[in-house]
């Protein structure tokens, strides 16, 4: 369901050398405006949108030995609609090198690019053994455009004339529990102040039936609001809790709770918010039996899409408390369910 380039490719092998053509054309389908301009284009397949026909064409080469790698790749972009941000073109040319290297455990792979004009890198470096594995990677987006190599993951944002340096930590430890660590560091354009950074860690243990997760993040308040204009905190330094846990009882019967809580001032804790949800589910045979209670605590209300109906929203108060239950039946190709 996933878009990808539909259309034709030649390719050429000899030896360690590589040589493609590529064309690709397709009705995409787009979400666009009054005036019929893109805002944004669909990554699945959804038949209920706007298409724009998108035409892609290129050539590359490279090489590939063992322990290297190398290759250069020039293309262009086109879409039949403009885009309603006057910053991305709805034709572009671009190109880029690629090389990377393997010596033991570690790898180095960089990625220089050229697109409208203005450059754009990635550099990562990657070390893994048995239970450890982490990298170090610096990206430059030049270019507000949809790119493969446009930084969102830590900015939440791929707007133009961004840096970001990125750490990943993935550790196996004893007793079947996983850290993970990763903080980012951006810069650029958009931000009032100086460097804006993101801190993201987990502790999870998982074992037959049964898991255990805790989740932190601390972040700075601007990477939301540049994207999140109803965001709201006083400190400009947040941090959100979370605890995740699930554990078998009986062979057909779990039980699964959430927590959450997230920092926002730390003189008025009347305005952080807290979210609780405990779960207990029970299935026999072609019954499924479901209880749950959901309970949080917000300076504001909020809107948040309907489960059964994802075009309908509901306005839910700041302070709430939720029981629900859920029975189904099903027998071969029949099933009946009801929730409340």
């Amino acid at each position: 369901q996933n878009y990808s380039p539909q259309g034709a490719a030649l390719s050429f092998r000899h030896g360690a050398l590589r040589a493609a053509i590529i064309g690709s054309t397709q009705a995409r389908e787009a979400r666009v405006n009054s005036a019929n301009q893109l805002l944004s284009l669909a990554k699945t397949r959804s038949t209920s949108l706007s298409t724009s026909q998108e035409s892609v064409c290129g050539v590359a080469a490279g090489l590939e030995l063992k322990k290297f790698r190398a290759g250069a790749l020039l293309y262009w972009r086109h879409y039949d609609l403009a885009f309603a941000d006057a910053g991305i073109g709805s034709s572009i040319w671009a190109g880029s090198v690629f090389g990377a290297i393997e010596y033991k455990n570690m790898t180095l792979d960089a990625e220089a690019a050229l697109a409208g004009g203005e450059p754009n890198a990635l550099v990562t470096w990657r070390y893994k053994v048995k239970n450890f594995d982490q990298s170090l990677s610096y990206g430059r987006n030049g270019i507000k455009s949809l790119l493969p190599y446009a930084l969102s993951p830590g900015v939440l944002s791929s707007a133009s004339g961004r840096d970001e340096l990125n750490y990943n930590l993935n550790l196996s430890l004893p007793f079947k529990t996983n850290l993970r660590l990763r903080y980012t560091l951006n810069s650029g354009s958009g931000f009032s102040g100086g460097a804006l950074s993101r801190l993201m860690g987990s502790l999870g243990y998982i074992n037959q039936g049964r898991s255990l997760k805790l989740v932190f993040h601390s972040y700075d308040r601007e990477i939301i609001t540049l994207v999140d204009s109803t965001y709201v905190a006083t400190d400009p330094r947040n941090h959100r809790f979370q605890l995740e846990a699930k554990f078998q009882i009986l062979p057909r019967l779990w039980q699964q709770l959430e927590l959450g809580y997230t920092m926002k001032d730390q003189a008025d804790y009347t305005q952080n918010t807290y979210r609780i949800r405990f779960d207990l589910a029970c299935k026999l045979e072609s019954w499924d039996l479901g209880l749950g209670y959901l309970a949080w605590q917000s300076p504001h209300e909020f809107w948040q899409a309907e489960e059964l109906d994802p075009w309908s929203y509901d306005l839910y108060g700041a302070s709430d408390r939720l029981l629900t239950l859920d029975l189904s039946w099903r027998s071969g190709a029949w099933g009946v369910s009801l929730e409340g």
